[in-house]
């Protein structure tokens, strides 16, 4: 193994830059525009999802669970994103706030589709 100055030469693994191997951008180096439009196209879908799959009872249940995740957002994987959507599908259950949640979608799917989404 090459030696160098500061210990033992890098052979492999990612670049020094943190980009991966394989050219796409690492998540933290996006353009905040493409982060938010990725965040918001994952978020619609999720709650499409759920409406159209997920029976009315499961969904709350769904949600609490989404919500008991996002208490533990310093862990990987779960994280505090999972309080807004646990919310968002509680809301889908409950006739006076459901209204706001579809308004919300509608929303998100305007932003989208203004940007070829």
């Amino acid at each position: 193994m090459a030696k160098g100055r500061n210990g033992p030469a890098r052979t492999g693994g990612a670049p020094k830059d943190g980009a991966p191997k394989d050219g796409a951008p690492h998540p933290t180096t996006l353009p905040r525009g493409t982060l938010r439009r990725r965040i918001a196209k994952t978020t619609l879908r999720t709650l499409q999802w759920g409406e159209r799959h997920v029976p009315v009872g499961v969904r709350s249940l769904v949600g609490v669970l989404l919500m008991v995740g996002g208490v533990f957002g310093f862990l990987p994987i779960v994280g505090f994103w999972m309080l807004p959507l646990g919310v968002a599908f509680i809301a889908l259950d409950i006739p006076w706030t459901r209204h706001h949640i579809h308004a919300w979608m509608a929303r998100l799917e305007g932003r989208l589709g203004r940007r070829g989404g």
